[in-house]
């Protein structure tokens, strides 16, 4: 994925550099929520705090 945004940067490839860059965010964003979910189940002490 890095080498294809790379090489879109230096061929001026617009379309397929956004379509690159959107799905590195979007793949941050899901990875991100899945460990906070996660933390959420396994960490005890984050499920009781938010219980109160």
């Amino acid at each position: 994925m890095g080498s294809l945004i790379v090489e879109s940067l230096q061929n001026y490839d617009l379309p397929v550099l956004k379509a690159g860059i959107f799905i590195v965010a979007l793949l941050f964003i899901i990875v991100t929520l899945i460990v906070d979910l996660l933390y959420l189940i396994l960490d005890p002490r984050v499920r009781d705090k938010g219980m109160k």
